[in-house]
């Protein structure tokens, strides 16, 4: 029988148009943070011929995303989807308090990776899709290292 999963994204499945595609439907939708980490992008991806988002743990930094209510086998098709990424437990914060939820970290991380344009501007529309204050979408290009042209 299929589980609900409260699965945090974080990178281009912040875009619902994507999420929509690989999962179909989901049952509820909330933004959320996460506290002590930022992004990275430390796996490489033919797809999108650059680098994938990755959580780092960092402090006094936060990683905003968006928590999707999906069952277990959604879950699934989203791993197969993002092969070398695995399973992580984490708690984030939300506006009802905090939240135990599951996400996908990079197995091994690979440094001194980039990420692809077209990588970053789908993280920027699920950014612009979920209302996230300007000053939240700025710090993506302050992590990819870019100049901000364009500001998400």
């Amino acid at each position: 029988m299929a589980q609900p999963v409260e699965f945090f994204a974080y990178g281009s499945l912040l875009d619902q148009r994507l999420m929509r595609e690989m999962v179909g439907e989901w049952d509820s939708l909330s933004t959320a943070r996460l506290p002590d980490h930022k992004l990275r992008f430390s796996r490489y991806s033919e797809e999108w011929k650059g680098a994938t988002a990755d959580l780092e743990p960092t402090r006094g930094e936060s990683v905003y995303g968006v928590i999707y209510r999906i069952f277990s086998y959604q879950f699934l098709e989203i791993g197969r989807r993002f092969p070398g990424y695995v399973e992580r437990r984490i708690v984030v914060e939300m506006d009802e308090g905090l939240r135990p939820a599951t996400t996908l970290v990079v197995g091994s991380p690979e440094a001194g990776l980039k990420p692809s344009g077209s990588y970053i501007k789908a993280i920027a529309e699920g950014m612009r899709q979920h209302g996230f204050a300007p000053s939240i979408r700025e710090t993506l290009w302050r992590w990819t290292g870019s100049s901000g042209t364009g500001a998400p």
